[in-house]
């Protein structure tokens, strides 16, 4: 597998989705990320966006990986390969946030040295149309962890 940049115009639409099911809400950030793409040989089954925030700090607004990929530790991989682009361009904290309902993300972050800071409530019910129901427990509001790095 191998890691390669693209563009918002190049990017796997049908992944972004999956982290995120707004295609509106991708819309307002995507232009701006730096986005990476796992494949095998040629078939994109991981993305990631990155949003500079500030001159030290950067936040991955969109991670996905393909259904039929996951629990294989590409997810764990990309946030790894985040963590070393961040260090390597001299940011010194790493954002990333997810649903409250969104168990196996929050699980995932904390595992991996991210810690929760703040709740940006009511985010999904005031920047999605349609109700978002994960793991039997409707999402409402967004947790935001950082790492420093």
């Amino acid at each position: 597998m191998k890691i390669a940049q693209v563009n918002s115009e190049t990017v796997d639409w049908d992944l972004l989705i999956l982290a995120d099911p707004s295609e509106e809400v991708i819309e307002s950030y995507i232009n701006n990320c730096i986005i990476f793409q796992l494949y095998e040989e040629t078939l994109p089954v991981a993305v990631v966006a990155l949003l500079k925030l500030n001159d030290t700090e950067i936040e991955i607004k969109n991670l996905a990986v393909d259904e039929e990929y996951q629990g294989q530790g590409l997810g764990t991989d990309l946030i790894n390969f985040c963590i070393k682009q961040a260090k390597q361009n001299g940011y010194k904290k790493l954002w990333i946030g997810t649903g409250n309902s969104s168990l196996a993300q929050l699980y995932m972050y904390q595992k991996l040295g991210f810690r929760m800071n703040y709740i940006k409530e009511n985010y999904f019910v005031d920047n999605y149309e349609e109700k978002i129901i994960e793991n039997k427990i409707v999402c409402t509001d967004m947790v935001m962890l950082y790492k420093n790095i």
